[in-house]
């Protein structure tokens, strides 16, 4: 009768006994493990079946841990949120009269930063020779800019030179210092001129003096462009919180762009101040 030759981890004169009468269990791998002199053990190799089972479970365990933070990040939402706007002015106005425990959120939607601003420096009018101005008295508030770009628009002349400076403000002293001279270069004929100041001079007041140096008259206008702010969010247009008599320097200030989140108890009033005579726009969300 032929033997068939076993095959398996360890040749054929392995001896399933060691030195000490303990009985080596073949495991299928390289290395034995060692039987007790009790009960033989036998190692527990998971099937296919069981490894596709468990696998099943972790991806049903996965999908219900993904709806169950679904579900708790919508239920805050759950009974509304309820928006309106409010325009806030130079005088206290109430922006909300809580009767119930409620989260609010507030948002100042109104915003300069990307945007150039401009204006007029001095207004189109024929000046004579040897007239001198300036526009100290209504200086232009540039701390939140980082350039000032200048227009000279002469629209009628008889040889009147124009010769223009930038100026800046001492902070010290409140007197004015010449921060750039001669501008656009003493033009004379009509036309457009253009001249960007970059950031030389532009600190926080900023103002310009002219002059008509030469015999004849000149009919001229001067306009700004100012560009690139230099903070996150613009405080040209924000809204002050407080009490009843809030104002715009003790109240908690909500800068243009942000936003405030809270909860209210009854009976608790919040109002709002600005420096817009003309009104800027508050949106007020109510968590129902």
């Amino acid at each position: 009768m032929n033997k068939r030759r076993r095959v398996g981890a360890f040749p054929d004169f392995y001896n399933p006994y060691n030195g000490n009468g303990e009985r080596v269990i073949e495991s299928g791998m390289q290395t034995p493990f060692l039987a007790n002199k009790g009960p033989e053990f036998v190692p527990k190799i998971p099937t296919p079946q069981q490894i596709r089972k468990e696998s099943l479970t972790d991806f049903l365990l996965q999908r219900l841990v993904k709806s169950a933070d679904t579900l708790l990040t919508t239920m805050t939402l759950d009974r509304g949120l309820i928006g309106r706007t409010v325009t806030v002015a130079t005088t206290p106005t109430r922006v909300i009269q809580a009767q119930f425990l409620r989260g609010y959120i507030l948002v100042n939607p109104t915003s300069s930063i990307g945007h150039a601003s401009s204006g007029t420096l001095v207004a189109s009018a024929l000046r004579a020779a040897l007239d001198t101005g300036n526009t100290q008295a209504t200086a232009i508030d540039v701390a939140d800019y980082k350039e000032v770009k200048l227009f000279l628009n002469i629209s009628a002349s008889t040889g009147g030179v124009v010769n223009v400076n930038a100026q800046t403000q001492d902070p010290v002293s409140g007197l004015w210092a010449t921060s750039q001279t001669d501008i656009f270069n003493s033009p004379s004929a009509v036309g457009t001129y253009y001249e960007n100041l970059g950031s030389l001079g532009v600190d926080e007041n900023f103002a310009i003096s002219w002059d008509v140096s030469v015999a004849g008259n000149s009919t001229f206008s001067i306009g700004y462009v100012l560009k690139d702010t230099t903070v996150a969010f613009g405080t040209a247009n924000a809204i002050f919180l407080g009490q009843q008599d809030v104002t715009t320097t003790a109240g908690y200030s909500l800068l243009e762009g942000e936003n405030l989140k809270f909860f209210m108890k009854p009976n608790a009033e919040l109002w709002a101040v600005s420096n817009s005579a003309s009104g800027l726009t508050l949106r007020v969300f109510e968590l129902q």
